[in-house]
C-alpha cells in the first residue's frame, strides 16, 4: 500500500510539471499526433464481432484534449477501417454507463481517474493512457522516445466479444491472458506499473532540465562576449536529469553560444569547482551547501529549496504552475545584471536584506508553500506535512484506491467463476472462430488489393518525380547553353567591332596612297612641261624618258595595288553583314530562351491564389534586374496547417541568378517535407544547398546560396515565428518602424555554418505592417548626388505611406523609385513586400 500511495504521489507531480515545462505547442501536437496514430494502429489487431452491421466506425474519446480530438479527427479524414468511414466522438466526463455505443472507447487515465470497465456495453475495445492498473482497460499504451509501449489484457478483451491476433502478444510489453495466474498475472502487474513510474520520472526531468533553460531569459552574463561556450554545471544532480539536459543543449544555443553540461558529484568542493555561468544544486542529494563559495558571475539554482539565502533561484512546481522565488540582492552581489521583468513573474522577490520584516515574510511564506512538496518527495512522509483539508484529501484518495482494489479482487473472483462457465462454450466459440478466419481470409484479400493499389500509386508517383527531375536536368541545360550562346555572342561582336578598325585603317592607306599616286602624277606633268622645253638637250630627254618609265611603272603598280585592296574591303563587307545577321539571329534565339526562361521561374514563385487566400491586403513589388532574376518570393502550406512566406536574393542576378533560385526553392521544399519550425527549414536547406554545389569543380565546392526571411503564420493565435539570413524584417506599429535584426549569414556555406538559424517569435496586433525586402532598393545609386538610397530612406518612405492602403503604397513606393534612378541604370533586382495584418 505504501508502494501505491507513493507512485500516486509522484504521479501527481509530474502532472502539476506538465505545464512548468513550457515546451512549445508543436511538441504537444506532435504527441497528440502519435497518441492519435497508436489508437488507430489497435484496428489492425482486433476484429469486432458485429462489424458486418456497421456503417460507420466510432472512436468515443474520454477526458482527451482538444490536440488529441483534432489529430484524429485529421486521420479520419484520410484513413478508413475496412472500408468503413471513421467517425470522432468526443464525450463529456459523466456517467460511463449512458455513454453512447462505440467500436473503441479511449479513456485518458490523468483526466477520468474513476473510470469502471465493467460498466462499458459488450463490443467496445477500451484504450487508455498512462494506466498503471492494467486490470481498468484492455489496453493501457504510453508513448517512450516517440515509440509505442502497451500492456493488452487478453481476457478482458476476448471477455468482451474480440477475436484477438495473435502476433499482438510479441508487440505487448505486458500481456495477460489468464486471471488464474495470480503470481504472473502480479509480475506483469509490477513491471507495468515500475514501467510507467519510469517514464514518469523521466518526463519530471525534461521539466526540471526546460526549467533551468528557462531562466537564461531573465539574466545577462558580464563577461558573455569573452566565453566560447555556455557552461551549465549540475551538483549532485540525478542520472535523468543530467541526459534531459543534454539532449536540450544539442538543440538550443544561448545567444548562438553552444551549451556545455558539466556534472559535478556529491563529494565535490564548491570553492575547487571550475567556472560556469549556471549551477544547479539539488538540495536532497548536498544538503550542507553553501553559496558563499561559489565564484561570482554564477547564478545559482535550486529545486525545492526552502532557505531562500542559499541560492538566487529556488523554483517548484504548484498548481499546474511555476512557482519560484528569487533573491536579487544575492544575484546582484555575483555581479549579475537582472532583467526587471523577473519581479513579476517571481513568487516571492528579496531586493534589500535592509528590508528585516518584509523578507521575513517572504521567507516564510516561501517555507510554508515548499514545506507541503519537499518532505513527501524524499522522505516518503505525506501524511505530516500536509494541512487538515488536504490530509483528508489524501486519505479520500486513498481510501477510494483501496475500495478500488478490494473491488478488483472481487471482479476477479467473479471472473475466476465466470471463466470456468466459459470454458463450457469454448466449443461454440471455435466454430464462430472459424467463421471469423473466413472473414479474415476475405478482408486479407482486400488489404492485398488495397496494398497492390498503392503499389501502383507509388510507381507512377516515382515516375512522375524521375520525369520531373529529367525536366529540371533539361532546364539547367538549356539555361547553360543560352549563357555560351551569349558568350560565344559577345566574343564575336568584339570580332566584329576588331575587323571595322581593320577596315578603317585599311582605307586610311588605300587614301594615302591616292594622295602619293596624284603627287607623282604632278610631278610627271612637271617633268613633261620641261622635257618639251628641253627637247634639244638629249641627255635631259634620255632622264626624262627614265622618269617617265619609272613613274608609269609605279602608277601602274599602285593602280594594281588599289583594285587588290577594294577587292578586299568588298568580301570584308560582304563577310560583315554575313556576320551581322547571324548575330542578329542568335540575339533572337538567346532572348527567346530567356522569355521561357522567366516564364519557368515565375512557375516557382508564390501564386497570386495561394496569397490571396492567406493574405488578405498586401503587396509585392518585384523587378528583376535583368529578364530573369536572383531574387525570389515563395510561399506554401506547411505540414502543421500553417503558412509560410519568403523573400531571399539568390547569389548573383541574370541567368545565373535564376538557376541559383530554382535551387534554393527546391531545397526550400523539401525541407517542408519534414519540418515546420522556420530556423529548422533553413538549417536543412542551408545543408542540402552545401551538398549540393560540392560537385561544382571547385576545390571546397560552392559557396553560393542566398540571403533569406522566413516567416511562418500562425492564424489561429496571430502569431509570427520567423528566421531570418542577413534579410532584415521590419513591422510598422504605432506610427514607429520595430527592427528584427536577422543572424549575420547567409544560406549557404560560410566559415560558421555550423551555427543554427537563431528563431523568434512575434504577436502580432491589428493594424501593423510586416515589411521584408532584398538589398536592391537601399543599394540603388541615383538622387542629385549620386549616392545609395540606403535602408534609412526606405523606414522613412514606408512610414510617410503607412495610411494608405496597400496597392497605393506599392505605386508610391514605384514612383519614388523611379524618380531616385532617372537615367541611372537598375543595379540590382528589386524585391519589397508589404502585408497588412
Amino acid at each position: 500500500m505504501m508502494k501505491l500511495r507513493k507512485y500516486i504521489f509522484c504521479f501527481l507531480i509530474v502532472c502539476l510539471g506538465t505545464s512548468f515545462a513550457q515546451t512549445p505547442s508543436q511538441s504537444q501536437k506532435d504527441l497528440a499526433a502519435i497518441k492519435a496514430q497508436s489508437i488507430y494502429n489497435f484496428v489492425n489487431h482486433i476484429e469486432w464481432p458485429n462489424f458486418d452491421k456497421l456503417k460507420e466506425f466510432r472512436i468515443g474519446l474520454l477526458g482527451a484534449d482538444k490536440d488529441l480530438v483534432n489529430a484524429l479527427n485529421r486521420i479520419a479524414a484520410n484513413s478508413m477501417v475496412m472500408r468503413l468511414p471513421l467517425k470522432i466522438l468526443p464525450l463529456a466526463e459523466h456517467d460511463v454507463r449512458y455513454i453512447p455505443q462505440t467500436e473503441i472507447l479511449y479513456v485518458d487515465a490523468a483526466n477520468f481517474k474513476n473510470f469502471d470497465i465493467s460498466k462499458i456495453k459488450k463490443n467496445v475495445l477500451v484504450i487508455s493512457y498512462n494506466q498503471p492498473d492494467i486490470y481498468r482497460s484492455m489496453v493501457s499504451f504510453m508513448v517512450i522516445d516517440n515509440k509505442l509501449k502497451f500492456a493488452f489484457n487478453h481476457y478482458l478483451t476476448k471477455k468482451a466479444g474480440f477475436y484477438i491476433h495473435d502476433e499482438i502478444r510479441s508487440m505487448a510489453a505486458v500481456y495477460i491472458e489468464d486471471p488464474n495466474q495470480a503470481n504472473k498475472n502480479r509480475q506483469a502487474q509490477e513491471q507495468w506499473v515500475n514501467t510507467v513510474e519510469k517514464t514518469n520520472l523521466k518526463e519530471l526531468a525534461k521539466i526540471k532540465a526546460q526549467s533551468i533553460y528557462n531562466f537564461v531569459n531573465y539574466i545577462e552574463w558580464p563577461r558573455i562576449d569573452e566565453v566560447k561556450e555556455f557552461k551549465i554545471g549540475l551538483l549532485a544532480a540525478d542520472q535523468d536529469l543530467i541526459d534531459a539536459l543534454n539532449v536540450l543543449a544539442t538543440t538550443k544555443v544561448v545567444m548562438r553560444l553552444p551549451i556545455k553540461i558539466l556534472p559535478f558529484p556529491e563529494t565535490s568542493n564548491v570553492k575547487k569547482l571550475p567556472q560556469t555561468e549556471i549551477l544547479y544544486v539539488d538540495v536532497a542529494n548536498f544538503k550542507n551547501f553553501d553559496i558563499a563559495h561559489v565564484k561570482k558571475e554564477v547564478l545559482v539554482i535550486s529545486y525545492n529549496e526552502p532557505d531562500l539565502s542559499r541560492s538566487m533561484i529556488s523554483f517548484m512546481v504548484v498548481e499546474n504552475d511555476l512557482k519560484f522565488a528569487f533573491n536579487a540582492y544575492l544575484a546582484r552581489k555575483a555581479e549579475l545584471d537582472i532583467h526587471e521583468e523577473i519581479k513579476n513573474a517571481a513568487a516571492v522577490y528579496i531586493e534589500d536584506p535592509g528590508q528585516s520584516q518584509k523578507g521575513q515574510l517572504a521567507k516564510e511564506k516561501w517555507e510554508n508553500a515548499f514545506e507541503k512538496i519537499q518532505d513527501g518527495l524524499y522522505n516518503g512522509n505525506f501524511e505530516t506535512v500536509l494541512s487538515q483539508n488536504e490530509l483528508l484529501e489524501i486519505a479520500r484518495k486513498i481510501s477510494e484506491q483501496e475500495k478500488n482494489i478490494n473491488e478488483q479482487k472481487e471482479k476477479i473472483s467473479n471472473q475466476m467463476a465466470a471463466f470456468r462457465v466459459q470454458e463450457d462454450s469454448l466449443k461454440k466459440q471455435k466454430a464462430k472462430l472459424g467463421y471469423a478466419m473466413a472473414q479474415n481470409k476475405i478482408q486479407e484479400a482486400s488489404i492485398q488489393e488495397q496494398k497492390d493499389r498503392i503499389n501502383s500509386q507509388l510507381n507512377a508517383i516515382q515516375t512522375q518525380e524521375s520525369r520531373l527531375r529529367l525536366q529540371e536536368e533539361k532546364l539547367n541545360l538549356t539555361i547553360a547553353q543560352n549563357q555560351l550562346q551569349e558568350n560565344e555572342l559577345n566574343l564575336k561582336v568584339e570580332e566584329l567591332k576588331l575587323q571595322q578598325q581593320r577596315i578603317t585603317q585599311q582605307n586610311n592607306i588605300l587614301e594615302s596612297q591616292k594622295a602619293e599616286i596624284q603627287v607623282q602624277e604632278d610631278k610627271l606633268f612637271t617633268q613633261l612641261k620641261k622635257i618639251n622645253a628641253q627637247k634639244t638637250i638629249l641627255w635631259l630627254s634620255l632622264i626624262a624618258g627614265l622618269a617617265i618609265i619609272l613613274s608609269l611603272s609605279l602608277v601602274y603598280r599602285n593602280y594594281k595595288k588599289s583594285r587588290k585592296t577594294n577587292a578586299l574591303l568588298e568580301n570584308q563587307k560582304t563577310e560583315i553583314e554575313h556576320q551581322k545577321s547571324v548575330i542578329e539571329e542568335k540575339h533572337m534565339a538567346i532572348k527567346d530562351s530567356i522569355l521561357y526562361a522567366e516564364r519557368i521561374q515565375r512557375s516557382f514563385l508564390a501564386s497570386e491564389d495561394l496569397l490571396n487566400k492567406n493574405l488578405h491586403d498586401y503587396f509585392i513589388l518585384y523587378q528583376p534586374r535583368d529578364v530573369v532574376s536572383g531574387d525570389f518570393y515563395w510561399a506554401s502550406i506547411l505540414n502543421n496547417g500553417r503558412f509560410a512566406f519568403a523573400t531571399a536574393d539568390s547569389t548573383g542576378h541574370g541567368v545565373p541568378g535564376a538557376i541559383m533560385s530554382l535551387l534554393n526553392i527546391t531545397s526550400l521544399e523539401k525541407a517542408i517535407e519534414s519540418l515546420n519550425e522556420p530556423a529548422e527549414i533553413l538549417n536543412h536547406t542551408r545543408k542540402t544547398i552545401i551538398e549540393r554545389l560540392k560537385k561544382d569543380g571547385s576545390k571546397e565546392g560552392g559557396w553560393d546560396g542566398m540571403d533569406c526571411t522566413l516567416m511562418v503564420f500562425n492564424f489561429e493565435n496571430n502569431s509570427l515565428q520567423y528566421a531570418a539570413a542577413n534579410n532584415p524584417l521590419w513591422i510598422l506599429r504605432n506610427n514607429d518602424v520595430l527592427v528584427f535584426s536577422p543572424d549575420k549569414m547567409p544560406v549557404g556555406r560560410f566559415q560558421r555554418d555550423h551555427i543554427p538559424f537563431s528563431q523568434h517569435s512575434i504577436q502580432l496586433q491589428k493594424g501593423d505592417i510586416i515589411y521584408t525586402t532584398t538589398d536592391g532598393i537601399p543599394d540603388q545609386f541615383g538622387g542629385p548626388e549620386g549616392k545609395k538610397f540606403m535602408y534609412k530612406r526606405l523606414k522613412e518612405l514606408l512610414l510617410s505611406i503607412a495610411q494608405l492602403p496597400m496597392n497605393e503604397q506599392k505605386i508610391q513606393i514605384k514612383k519614388t523609385l523611379d524618380e531616385w534612378m532617372k537615367n541611372k541604370e537598375q543595379l540590382d533586382d528589386i524585391t519589397l513586400i508589404g502585408i497588412r495584418v
